[in-house]
């Protein structure tokens, strides 16, 4: 986790004069220690994984894609999250926002301790070329879910939250 850290905190500190000039980015806050801004070029710093779509079934079936990206949960590591109570991370969740206000929300369970996390990923990548125009520079995929899918095109802000 130290090196993801690391790997992140200088792209950070530039992203910040980036995101004025017009780079999109993704804002990265809420219950963490260091709030992180970051771009599709420092996101592609974070160790690269894929993820494939299941295809989908009958007259509106959409085919299988593969998308690349850094998972989910290694962003939100990176912003070391901050636990002020014993076991408080164990009653959190994850609100990501699109740029439309469109939010979908993910438990601390299913991105830290189950094999979801591993299928979940910022994408910027869709069958191997930049995401299209529909879907943002950004988005996040939860290649896992099934039916209605977690999908969040033009990802905006993603933050760590506890529950009341």
């Amino acid at each position: 986790m130290l090196a993801l850290a690391a790997t992140l905190a200088a792209p950070a500190r530039a992203v910040a004069a980036d995101a004025t000039a017009g780079s999109p980015t993704v804002t990265i806050g809420g219950n963490v220690e260091q709030a992180l801004v970051l771009s599709v070029d420092d996101l592609k710093r974070l160790p690269v994984h894929t993820v494939q779509t299941p295809a989908g079934e009958g007259a509106r079936a959409a085919a299988q894609r593969t998308y690349t990206g850094a998972l989910l949960a290694d962003v939100i590591r990176a912003a070391k999250p901050v636990e002020r109570r014993p076991r408080e991370l164990r009653a959190s969740y994850v609100l990501v926002t699109a740029t439309d206000g469109y939010r979908v929300v993910f438990s601390w369970a299913e991105l830290f301790t189950s094999a979801f996390g591993k299928t979940t990923v910022i994408a910027y990548e869709r069958d191997g070329a930049a995401l299209s125009p529909a879907e943002g520079p950004l988005a996040v995929v939860a290649a896992s879910d099934t039916g209605a899918a977690r999908h969040v095109k033009w990802l905006q802000s993603i933050e760590l939250r506890v529950a009341p």
